[in-house]
């Protein structure tokens, strides 16, 4: 065998290893991420910053591995989402709304829940002060407690967890407040809420 044979030889199987070991080792992958999501940052596994996706749809190379997408954004949470790269795929990040935000939206909808009472139970307002007013999802939910006016840290009287929704421009109580919120009673507010609205309580001194 001709010498230059032989190089065209060798030179043709490394180029072939190397396809093989990239496609063994290297995936593309595409991050996609609705508008609330201003960029997403990859970390690798010991937490190194790999790569940083600045508009949805677009693609990264990445050893295989496993890794984490970082969310950012003024309203979501930039907890990390764990992911596993070992093939070309991709990845849509869809995080849910930051406890800040939502805590900030519970803030600012309490004179809207206060309207929403006094239009649909005009004598709650005198009777009950409305407490751990919570938002929940996108902000769309929020969740509190009636507390009677007359309970004290000595005499507690019964209190009462209500569910709103925000409809358009206001918010609307969902059913009638109740001890315990039921899926029979409320069945088109998310299971999530729901168990979370149940376990808060009145706070009396």
């Amino acid at each position: 065998m001709k010498r230059s044979h032989l190089i065209a030889l060798i030179v043709i199987a490394v180029i072939v290893f190397g396809i093989i070991f990239v496609i063994k080792n290297f995936s593309v992958i595409t991050v996609t991420f609705n508008s609330d999501v201003s960029s997403v940052t990859i970390l690798s596994k010991s937490g190194d910053k790999t790569a940083v996706i600045n508009k949805s749809g677009d693609k990264t190379v990445l050893t295989n591995g496993d890794y984490s997408l970082v969310p950012r954004g003024d309203k979501v949470s930039e907890d990390k989402i764990p992911i596993t790269v070992n093939k070309i795929e991709g990845f849509d990040v869809n995080p849910p709304y930051s406890a800040e935000y939502l805590t900030s939206v519970a803030d600012k909808s309490q004179p809207g829940i206060e309207a929403a009472f006094d239009k649909q139970f005009p004598n709650v307002i005198n009777d009950y002060t409305i407490q751990s007013t919570t938002a929940y999802l996108k902000g769309e939910w929020i969740g509190g407690v009636l507390v009677d006016k007359r309970s004290t840290y000595n005499d507690l009287y019964d209190f009462y967890r209500f569910v709103a929704r925000y409809e358009t421009d206001h918010w609307q109580i969902i059913n009638t407040p109740d001890l315990v919120l039921t899926k029979n009673n409320f069945p088109d507010v998310p299971d999530s809420v729901l168990n979370s609205i149940n376990t808060l309580e009145q706070i009396v001194y």
